[in-house]
Order: structure tokens, then sequence, then C-alpha cells
């Protein structure tokens, strides 16, 4: 069984939802229950206590994409390509659940994701200007810029183990490799549009998907140069990869089946295919738990909360209308547990 619960549509920057509070602080509740989700053509981010069925609206720059989570504060790239509040970050406080200010990222470079980085660093893809950037604290401007000028950068993950970023490429067949300390981002070459890379939790890899049904898994050795990378078929064009809590198994949202295949890490196989109405296109695993995911369907207004049984099977158990078509989600952070995005 699952409940559904509907929010209606808004539309214009200054909207907020009636149900919304303004500016007052968010009480803690469990880090599960917490969900930020950007909406793109809305111009807001949406943030929802699942538990509580809470919703605030909260007015961005124009088109959101992009979430991260630095300390109290939610970053939002708005994907827009105009001077701001195009191309330029919202930061919003978690604690007072309002913007508190615009920051101008770059000349119309539609940033697109983004990633928290060590000692406040933030990652952002600059997607028209091909390139990703690096703001520290207080963010005013980018501290140091890497040209991947092959492919539009659409995601970024941090690789285990290492300073290295591993960045998600649209329009070509090769990811890109970050070292911090080298000034160009380095080319792998894997298979067409290796979009969602994804660190595999308590392991040494990186799994990437790519529109012909591979996942290539890449270790160490394969971003030094040293060796090639393993391939497992998953059977269809690839959305976006997720892990349960202790990596051993991998949830791959599939276009062709359409659904999400859930695949055993260890022995590289395929266990399960679930099917659903439409296509997945984004998967993102519950923090402090190994087997509750959210996910994002293909032209679908809702966000569908689902828990993954010992055989492999999706069950829904939440399903919730947000009015507008997400981009992308990120789950928030409380009580000190760590926020879980991209590359988590």
């Amino acid at each position: 069984m699952h409940s559904r619960l509907s929010i209606p549509r808004l539309f214009g920057l200054s909207a907020v939802l009636a149900i919304a509070l303004p500016a007052v602080p968010l009480a803690d509740t469990p880090a599960s229950n917490r969900i930020a989700v950007s909406l793109l053509g809305e111009h807001r981010v949406a943030l929802l206590d699942i538990g509580t069925r809470e919703m605030v609206s909260i007015p961005t720059g124009l088109d959101p994409a992009g979430l991260a989570v630095v300390g109290d504060s939610l970053f939002v790239a708005n994907r827009g390509t105009e001077r701001a509040p195009g191309s330029s970050l919202t930061e919003i406080d978690l604690r007072q659940r309002r913007a508190v200010r615009t920051i101008f990222a770059c000349e119309a470079c539609a940033p697109t994701a983004l990633l928290s980085g060590g000692d406040g660093e933030l990652f952002v893809t600059g997607q028209r200007h091909r390139a990703v950037l690096r703001f520290e604290p207080p963010y005013d401007a980018p501290a140091r810029a890497w040209m991947t000028s092959w492919g539009l950068p659409v995601s970024l993950v941090a690789v285990p183990g290492s300073d290295l970023l591993l960045v998600g490429m649209d329009r070509t067949n090769e990811v890109g490799v970050i070292d911090p300390g080298d000034s160009r981002a380095r080319r792998l070459a894997l298979d067409l549009w290796p979009r969602r890379p994804q660190a595999r939790p308590g392991h040494a890899e990186v799994w990437v998907g790519t529109s012909q049904g591979w996942v290539y898994v890449l270790t160490p050795d394969v971003l030094a140069g040293t060796a090639d990378p393993e391939r497992v078929k998953a059977r269809t064009r690839i959305l976006d990869i997720a892990f349960d809590g202790g990596g051993s198994r991998a949830l791959v949202a599939a276009a062709s089946v359409p659904g999400v295949v859930v695949i055993d890490a260890e022995r590289r196989e395929v266990v399960k295919v679930n099917t659903f109405p439409k296509a997945v296109r984004r998967v993102l695993r519950q923090p402090g738990t190994g087997d509750r995911f959210a996910l994002l369907l293909v032209e679908s207004t809702d966000v569908v909360i689902t828990e993954l049984d010992e055989t492999g099977t999706l069950r829904e158990r939440e399903r919730i209308d947000l009015g507008a078509q997400p981009e992308e989600l990120v789950w928030l952070p409380s009580n000190g547990m760590s926020p879980s995005g991209p590359g988590d």
C-alpha cells in the first residue's frame, strides 16, 4: 500500500505555497524524511518532509537544476543562460527556509550540476562553457576552472579514496577526469553519452552508465590509464545509477524497459527488472538506510518513494505529486547526517 499527496500547481518566481510558513526555523526531522527538488520550469525549489507531508516552495533564479548541501545551506544551480538570475547560484538557508542570496556564477555558462566537496568547496558544471568551476567560501566567484571542451559536462562525482573528480558528459563518448593539480580535465573514452557516474559505497569503484546499455566499472587502475574498464550489460539505455547502502546491489534507471534494473554488484549480473508505466530518470538512495529510494519519472510531476526487498523488487510506498515536473533532487541532512545526492 502507498499513499498519494497532491500539491497544487504554482507559477511565478514569487509563489510560495499557502501551507508554508515564511522564514521560520525548520524543525529537525530524520534525514530520511527531508528532500529538496528543483522545479526547473517553475523557477523554484520545493522542500518536502515525507513524514509530515509538509511542503515549502522557495523562489530561485531562472531554470533551477542541480542541488547541493553545504553546511546549513542548499545551493541551487540556475541553468538559464541570461545574467543573474540566470547563470547563477541561489543559496537557501535550510533552517529559515528562504533564499538568502543570488551568486553570479559565470557569463551565460548555464550551470547545471553541483557537487559539495571537502573544506566547504562547491563544484559546478558550466554546461554551455564546457567547463567545471570550483567555488570556495564565501562563494562570491569561481576560484578555479577546468575545461571539458570535447562535450557537455552534466554531472559530477567524487572518486572514492582520491582527490579526483569524474565528470559525466553529454554529446560525446568520453568522461572527464579532474585532478585538482592539473589545469585541464583528462579524457577517458567509454561509450556514447556517459552521463551519470556513481560511486559504489565501500569500494574503490565508480560505475558509469551509457546510452548503449553498458555500465563501465572504473577503478584506480583504469583512471590511471594502466587497465581497461570492466563492462556490465544492463540491457537498456541508462539514465541513472544508484546503490544500496552496502554497495552490493546497483539500481539502474532504464529508459527502454522502462523501469529499474537491479544488478548484483559483486557478480555483475542482472537479478531483477522492475517495470514502471514511465521511464525512471533519477534514482537516489535515502541516507541512513540501505533499501529506500526516491525516484523521478520521465514526463511526470511525481516523486515516488520505494523500498528494495531481498529479491530485488522495488515496492512503492508513497507517491507525491508536486504539481510541476521536477528536474533534480537531493535528500537533506539532519542531526549531523551527511546529505545524499549525485555521487553518494
